[in-house]
This record gives structure tokens, sequence and C-alpha cells, in this order.
């Protein structure tokens, strides 16, 4: 049996969990954490705001520490939102019995938040806004020859 420790981040929201991280803890802080995964509501995840705090926490946790204790993330949440208006986070602890449902989001609503995030959202905002720009030129200039 192992425990599963969630922290429920809520940004501007009361009764639903924004950022979700999800670790493997045996009980000892100062244990580096294992099968470390952060979870981002999927109705918020094209929300920059959230999107740039939850890769500032990820890349404070996860990168920029080389092991990385359930210390470490609550400091590092305190020293990220300690001036922000968000609502406290929230500790559960389940149990279970594989390392397997690590892998299944703690919620339906949710998707899996990687280091990666932030780049492929900007990176799929830049081709949509150059496709919106190409299309509204090449629909001027059909204006123009008529």
């Amino acid at each position: 049996m192992l425990e599963l420790r969630k922290v429920n981040i809520y940004a501007h929201d009361r009764l639903i969990p924004t950022i979700v991280i999800t670790y493997l803890n045996h009980g000892k802080k100062n244990e580096v954490l294992k099968d470390f995964k952060m979870w981002l509501r999927k109705d918020v995840s094209s929300d920059y705001d959230i999107i740039d705090c939850a890769n500032k926490l990820y890349y404070n946790i996860k990168i920029f520490t080389k092991e990385p204790t359930e210390k470490d993330i609550f400091r590092t949440y305190q020293i990220l939102f300690g001036n922000k208006k968000w609502t406290n986070y929230k500790i559960l602890h389940e149990i279970i019995f594989d390392n397997g449902s690590m892998s299944i989001p703690p919620q339906k609503n949710y998707i899996e938040f990687t280091k990666d995030y932030m780049t492929d959202f900007v990176y799929k905002q830049n081709i949509n806004y150059t496709k919106e720009v190409s299309f509204q030129r090449k629909d001027g200039l059909e204006k123009e020859k008529i």
C-alpha cells in the first residue's frame, strides 16, 4: 500500500481546485518526492495567468530543485502565491495499491501539466494567430479585387 497525497490549489474558485499536485509519500516530510505530477483543470487550461502560475510552480518544484521534498511544495506555494488572492490549498490523502493509479487524473476534467505545457500553449496560440491574420489578409485581398 502506498499513500497518495493530493494538494488542491484553488485559483479564483472555492469549490473546484484549479491545480492539483499528486505525489507519493511515506509520511516523511524530508523524503524526496516520488511520482510527482501536476494537473490543470480543463476549463482554465487556456487562461494565460493560471498557466503562468502553474508553470512557475512546476519549474520551482520539479526543475530548479534537485531533490524536491514535500516542504518544497508548500514553500514554493507561499513564495509564488502569498500576495495573490487565491484561496488556500487543501491536502488530501488516499491509499493506493499500485503505481499505475498515478497516471489517472484526480478528477475527470483535468489534464496533466508538464514542463513543456507553456511552450506548447504559446506555440499553438502563435499558429492560430498566424492563421487568423493570413485568412483576414487573404479575405481583404479578394474584396479589393471585386
